[in-house]
């Protein structure tokens, strides 16, 4: 219906909130070099100018599957170790 159409236009993001809501956080410190590192290594044979973000999203999430355990009782739940920089330095972490 024309309703929908008009709701998921109004839905999609613009450039503004692109910014805000992809801007490194304390937690999400995807501007350190340990993450940049992290993600070089999985979208490594990927070109990144034509390859499209789904599959950019699914490389990455392949590669924090496969390389990062999932901590359930011993994780530190700490600023520091929920960071994504310590997690990946640790190769553990939980998702919160």
């Amino acid at each position: 219906s024309a309703q929908q159409t008009a709701d998921a236009t109004a839905a999609q993001p613009g450039p503004d909130d692109l910014a805000r809501l992809t801007a490194a956080t304390e937690f999400l410190d995807h501007e350190h070099a340990s993450v940049r590192a992290f993600v070089d290594k999985a979208l490594d044979g990927i070109d990144r100018e034509s390859a499209g973000q789904v599959d950019l999203a699914v490389a990455l999430y392949y590669a924090v599957r496969d390389g990062i355990h999932y901590e359930v009782y011993g994780a530190d739940l700490s600023p520091e170790g929920l960071r994504a920089s310590s997690i990946i330095a640790g190769g553990k972490g939980f998702c919160l």
